[in-house]
C-alpha cells in the first residue's frame, strides 16, 4: 500500500507526505513508513518515520516527531 503524496505545510515550509507500507512476505513482516519531503532553496529535507503498524504511524509520537522538525 502507497498513497499518494499529500501537499503540506508546517512551519513555514511546504512539502509533501507519503504513508508506504512494504510487505515482505519471504521475511514474515511489513514495514509501515510515514515520510515528508521538503525542498527550501538548494537543499532537500527528508524525515521518515517506522513503525510496526499504520496506527503507529498516526500515533502521538509520530505526531511528536514529525512536529519537532525544524530548520536551525
Amino acid at each position: 500500500m502507497t498513497s499518494p503524496p499529500v501537499a503540506i505545510r508546517s512551519k513555514g515550509l511546504a512539502g509533501n507526505e507519503y504513508l508506504f507500507v512494504k510487505n515482505d512476505s519471504s521475511e514474515g513482516f511489513e514495514l509501515y513508513t510515514r515520510g515528508r519531503i521538503f525542498d527550501k532553496r538548494n537543499k532537500i529535507y527528508v524525515a521518515v518515520y517506522v513503525g510496526s503498524s499504520e496506527d503507529d504511524l498516526k500515533s502521538s509520537d509520530a505526531n511528536r516527531f514529525f512536529n519537532s522538525f525544524r530548520l536551525l
